[in-house]
């Protein structure tokens, strides 16, 4: 099914039939492009600046003249992606994708024989006017976005513009016409006439209107670069009435009238309605009105009433009983639109979405839309799900469109629009992430708070029977104390007992001694010293009993004495 209204996306070629309200806007800068040779058109966003171009004036330019427009995009430079092309390069591509895809004419690289592969706009100009099949000698370049240029290393913009004005200004370039004047027989006469040919280039700028000032980095190289600007401006209330009535009633093939799809069938908005509508967009007349919330509503109202109620003539009642409520419905819708491509998603595939396009798809703090590698987005976010199947199932919502690189494919916004909505809406859901880690950090408060409790109620316990258990070690060590002064008393008496023992066994022991050392004196005296001395050697082995030494010492040395005197009187 295609709309007869493109919603958030431009207007494209093949759209040139229902592109309504800008003639006025299309006959002006068509003639400043016939007339000019460098042109900028700027506008704010949203004013439909890429839609006047692709649906207007690149088709009429295409039918009415020999001029050939190359489009040329920049994209926002992205320093994270090391295969990014810069403005050069990107202008180079766009002019050698109008060479044929088959083998180019005989000669059409001529030039190399002077200079090869000098990779230069004009070296590649020149080929493209040589592989036509009639040569082609003027030339639009169409610098869509034209700001873009404004986000690369300042080294690329210089190399831009120094090679934009040599093709601009120069027919020749003095590295060429120096070649070919000393070598004139490098070419031949059909491929010198070539050479010579003259290349009639115009170069074609648009640019968002608060970027303009920018312009003037370009005028080292480009002098005359903003001597021919045309404004486009939002659109009064008639062209707003001609883009919102036209479309709806132009013949278009219905969709079971093409394989393709056809579009939706013609149908008509009441007086009322339109007052409605018109009323909404320009703020009660106070405004002019944006081309991109015109083709939002509209495209809205196509999709829900014509296409899926079968509703081919739109009243103001349609959108409420009362003016409050019809006004609050179209404020829905335009706020809402951004809701709605996410909605169309799988749910398990929206909150990735969300993130990938909130937080890197635009910046807030220029509020700007970048560009940036799908494989590094699905990289980044892999985790939460994200599939190159994502990016293009938002690409289909047309919430984002891609460009093909040499590294894969890149994504960004499809309209500077959406910025503030997508931006706001990451500020809601920030504040909902916010709120619920506030309620993450209660809650874990809480838990901590009745950890604390539950750890205060088992240290309560632990001390009750840490003084229980210090209690019964006290009671513990009193017993203690008492068993061992128990023992003590116990070992002082046995201690008493063992000296009573040696005390007596040593009065013992010393009668005995007594004894047998008396009756050795009276065999000693009576001349038997043998019997003498076996009674003194029985009275020193009593006297050996350790219990009774301190006793006896004085009464052994005694008898060792009278054993000694005896031995000598022997001898």
């Amino acid at each position: 099914m295609k709309y007869r209204y493109p919603g958030i996306k431009s207007f494209s070629s093949e759209e040139e039939t229902l592109f309504f309200g800008r003639a006025q806007d299309a006959e002006k800068l068509y003639r400043l492009v016939r007339l000019e040779q460098m042109v900028v058109l700027y506008g704010k966003s949203g004013y439909g600046k890429s839609s006047l171009l692709q649906a207007a004036v690149l088709p009429r330019l295409k039918r009415e003249t020999d001029f050939t427009a190359i489009p040329v995009r920049f994209y926002a430079w992205n320093p994270g992606d090391e295969n990014a092309l810069l403005p050069l390069q990107r202008t180079i591509a766009a002019i050698k994708s109008c060479l044929p895809e088959q083998e180019p004419a005989a000669g059409a690289d001529y030039l190399d024989q002077l200079i090869p592969q000098e990779n230069s706009l004009w070296y590649y100009l020149k080929q493209v006017q040589a592989a036509a099949p009639s040569p082609q000698a003027k030339f639009v370049l169409v610098f869509d976005q034209f700001e873009e240029i404004f986000t690369y290393p300042e080294k690329a913009v210089l190399q831009f513009r120094a090679q934009l004005a040599g093709l601009l200004y120069v027919q020749i370039p003095q590295n060429f016409r120096n070649k070919f004047n000393r070598d004139r027989k490098a070419l031949s006469p059909e491929e010198t006439a070539l050479f010579f040919s003259d290349l009639e280039v115009r170069a074609l700028f648009s640019i968002r209107s608060d970027y303009m000032h920018g312009m003037n980095r370009l005028k080292d190289y480009l002098p005359q670069i903003l001597r021919n600007c045309y404004e486009l401006d939002a659109l009064s209330r008639e062209q707003a009435r001609e883009a919102i009535e036209a479309p709806a009633g132009a013949p278009l093939p219905a969709r079971e009238e093409t394989e393709a799809g056809g579009y939706s069938p013609a149908f008509a908005y009441t007086p009322d309605c339109l007052e409605l509508l018109l009323n909404y967009f320009s703020n009660d007349g106070k405004e002019k009105i944006e081309s991109f919330q015109l083709q939002l509503i509209c495209q809205h109202i196509e999709r829900e009433w014509v296409i899926g109620r079968q509703d081919l003539l739109i009243e103001a009642s349609d959108f409420g009983a009362t003016q409050e409520e019809r006004d609050a419905q179209l404020r829905e819708i335009n706020r809402n639109y951004y809701n709605a491509c996410i909605a169309k998603l799988p749910e398990t595939q929206r909150e990735v979405a969300r993130r990938i396009v909130e937080n890197e798809l635009v910046t807030a703090e220029d509020k700007r839309r970048i560009t940036a590698d799908g494989g590094m987005l699905v990289s980044r976010y892999r985790a939460a799900g994200a599939t190159e199947a994502l990016l293009e199932a938002l690409k289909n919502t047309y919430l984002l469109r891609a460009e093909t690189t040499l590294r894969g494919t890149a994504y960004e916004l499809s309209h500077d629009a959406l910025i503030e909505p997508i931006l706001k809406a990451r500020g809601e859901r920030e504040a909902v992430e916010a709120r619920a880690r506030e309620l993450e950090t209660k809650k874990t408060a809480e838990r901590k708070t009745r950890r604390a409790i539950a750890l205060g109620l088992v240290a309560t316990v632990i001390a009750g029977c840490a003084v229980v258990l210090a209690l019964w070690a006290l009671g513990q060590r009193k017993e203690a104390e008492s068993q061992r002064r128990l023992a003590d008393a116990k070992a002082a008496e046995a201690q008493r007992n063992l000296e009573d023992f040696r005390k007596a066994r040593a009065a013992e022991v010393l009668v005995k001694i007594e004894q047998l050392e008396k009756r050795g004196d009276e065999l000693l005296e009576t001349g038997n010293p043998e019997p003498a001395r076996y009674l003194y050697q029985q009275a020193d082995t009593l006297a050996q009993d350790s219990l009774i030494q301190n006793a006896v010492q004085l009464v052994r040395r005694r008898l060792n004495q009278k054993m000694e005197r005896h031995q000598s009187e022997q001898r």
